[in-house]
């Protein structure tokens, strides 16, 4: 049996996406965020994983705007813990991630993080694996049917 010679952009959004990822504690979490935070657009936590280093508070509400300004459903910066989703995006599937997946068995599972990244796959949403830098975040965005694109956002001076 042989492996791929190439990868598909799909296959590199599962690679980067479905690692140490959040699970149902977490996204129980941001979804009651957005539901009583409604002027609130995005989100974005640490989650239970062995990070590198904690950031700075400014770092993290840069790199949020950054990746909102994007327009991106959801990212997720593995080494460093932290994950970012568009509340907007994440509410039109509330109700499906309620009724399959975030119920009290699966709370330490990461089969909610799974799920919610297949809805917005399939719903053509952007998708995101940011690696953090000294001098910023390479953001590798997954799109359904498209090619991978890789942007650099440079950490402003002050930071």
């Amino acid at each position: 049996m042989g492996s791929k010679l190439f990868k598909g952009t799909e296959d590199r959004m599962k690679e980067a996406m479905l690692g140490n990822t959040p699970v149902g504690k977490d996204i129980k979490v941001m979804l009651e965020k957005a539901r009583f935070s409604p002027d609130e657009t995005s989100y974005m936590a640490y989650y239970k994983s062995v990070r590198m280093y904690d950031h700075p508070a400014n770092e993290i509400l840069f790199l949020q705007d950054a990746l909102g300004k994007r327009k991106l459903g959801l990212a997720l910066c593995e080494e460093s813990g932290l994950f970012f989703a568009d509340l907007n995006e994440v509410v039109k599937h509330e109700n499906r991630l309620r009724i399959n997946v975030l119920k009290d068995e699966y709370n330490d599972s990461g089969i909610a993080w799974v799920v919610l990244v297949k809805m917005l796959w399939n719903a053509g949403v952007p998708i995101a694996d940011v690696r953090v830098f000294m001098e910023g975040f390479e953001v590798r965005i997954f799109l359904n049917n498209k090619k991978t694109k890789k942007e650099f956002i440079r950490k402003p001076l002050d930071i």
